[in-house]
């Protein structure tokens, strides 16, 4: 299928999930997860002709900010997706997006709400709303998914784990800085093993505070709160914070 728009707002494409995609149970990893958020929000642009390459010679990169997943069934590599995405309402600066990955039985496999801010790919600073002067037809209220990953986070409970991570070449994207899927593979790779490959992601928050460059140490810390059966991971660079996530499993 072609991708196409189901409506002036609503981008739909289809995807596969390939093996090597998967973990040792057959399910979508996290990064990939997120690289179909990526892509959708990426594709939908191009559609509407402002691929990449046009808007940074306008001085405009969309870096994510926040996201929220809630996955429903895991998809796995039997699976064919189809993905639609709509813009929701931009708040202050925030460019909010919503996503969801339907089976072809039509089954709700996943959603994702994600924030995104303009920034000057030169100076990184963000810019204001009226920097966009192209037109992106926004999903009306009643169809509006909850912005649930626009929420804070605030991790608690005891340390379990330490670790860390340094950026090098394969995490770079065009952006020169980790590419935010990676970190989906940071944070799956230091919850407990047991526990995540018997039951799974459910819920996942990410809050992506600072870029993280080339060289960089990234010192991680996983936390669990027995009270929500929660697991936090901070990431912290040399010079502050980097991310929050939190996970709850299946």
């Amino acid at each position: 299928m072609e991708p196409f728009m189901k409506n002036p707002y609503t981008f739909v494409f289809e995807c596969d999930v390939p093996y090597y995609q998967c973990d040792l149970n057959g399910r979508m990893k996290l990064s990939y997860l997120l690289k179909i958020m990526e892509r959708a929000a990426g594709d939908h642009l191009t559609h509407l002709g402002l691929p990449y390459g046009l808007l940074y010679q306008e001085g405009i990169v969309f870096l994510l900010a926040k996201l929220g997943a809630r996955i429903h069934r895991c998809p796995t590599a039997a699976d064919l997706l189809r993905v639609e995405t709509s813009p929701q309402r931009v708040k202050g600066a925030q460019f909010h997006r919503q996503i969801r990955l339907f089976s072809q039985k039509e089954e709700l496999l996943a959603e994702l709400h994600t924030v995104w801010l303009m920034v000057d790919p030169v100076e990184r600073k963000i810019l204001r709303p009226e920097k966009f002067k192209h037109e992106l037809p926004t999903v009306p209220e009643a169809e509006q998914m909850e912005p649930f990953g626009a929420q804070r986070i605030r991790p608690a409970g005891e340390i379990l784990a330490q670790d860390c991570f340094t950026v090098k070449y394969s995490s770079l994207d065009v952006n020169r800085h980790l590419n935010n899927t990676i970190y989906g593979d940071i944070c799956t790779d230091l919850l407990p093993f047991e526990p995540l490959t018997s039951r799974g992601l459910r819920e996942v928050w990410i809050n992506y505070r600072h870029e993280a460059l080339l060289g960089e140490e990234i010192a991680l810390t996983l936390q669990y709160e027995a009270e929500t059966d929660c697991y936090y991971i901070v990431g912290r660079r040399e010079e502050g914070g980097c991310f929050e996530a939190a996970v709850r499993l299946g």
